[in-house]
């Protein structure tokens, strides 16, 4: 996918794209309909894990599970793996649902110019 392989062994080539045309296609629409149907939801979910902490009383309670930790502390330390997993799991969507209509995009509303 993507541009077409040039021949620039001795030649600068680049790439133009028109975006004013590519902003009001429909590629582009649903390009941002794909990646605000991925982000929103996410962010609402870990919205909802972080408060969750707060909605039980995990901030109170001072019970230690791990050492000197205690639940809130071990609570707030599993979001960092929950938040690299969706970061993760984003990269595994986009590349299978977002990056082609990119090269779509790119393909329809972009110049190639060789120098």
């Amino acid at each position: 996918m993507g541009i077409p392989e040039l021949d620039t062994k001795n030649e600068e080539v680049t790439q133009h794209v028109d975006w004013d045309k590519a902003y009001n296609s429909e590629i582009f629409k649903k390009i941002v309909k794909k990646r605000y149907g991925f982000v929103i939801p996410a962010l609402l979910i870990y919205i909802a894990l972080f408060l969750i902490q707060f909605a039980i009383g995990l901030k109170k309670d001072q019970t230690l599970v791990l050492g000197n930790l205690n639940t809130f502390y071990l609570y707030t330390l599993i979001l960092y793996p929950v938040l690299w997993g969706a970061a993760y799991w984003f990269t595994k969507y986009s590349n299978k649902h977002i990056y082609p209509l990119e090269d779509e995009l790119v393909k329809e509303f972009g110049k190639v110019e060789k120098h």
